[in-house]
């Protein structure tokens, strides 16, 4: 394969996974590398970095120098939406657990076992 062009730094990259395309994934560090076949045709493709460093002291020169470009706008979304869903699926299950823990000892205190409804 024939390098022709490469992103100057590693970064993350969002992609959609999960049911139907439903669910945002952060995949990375890596590049986009535009390249060119035998046959001229142009492929643009996500290496991941640690691939990046394995094959390119193959070609004999050296990595472009990385800008300082922040992290993408969208990126940066996709980091709190995933965040915020951590947060609110642990405390939903927090909540659970002190619910079953207060009732659980209620039923303690009064003697008796709760029935399931």
């Amino acid at each position: 394969m024939r390098v022709v062009a490469m992103t100057r730094k590693s970064m993350w990259e969002t992609t959609r996974t999960g049911s139907m395309g439903r669910t945002t994934e952060i995949i990375g560090p890596g590049r986009y590398v535009l390249r060119r076949e035998e046959d001229g045709k142009f492929f643009i493709r996500w290496f991941e970095e640690s691939e990046i460093q394995r094959l390119w002291p193959t070609t004999g020169r050296a990595l472009p120098v990385p800008d300082q470009e922040p992290e993408r706008p969208w990126v940066t979304i996709a980091r709190r939406q995933i965040l915020m869903k951590r947060v609110g699926i642990g405390a939903l299950v927090a909540g659970v657990i002190v619910w079953l823990v207060v009732r659980l000892r209620g039923a303690r205190n009064a003697g008796t076992t709760p029935l399931p409804d």
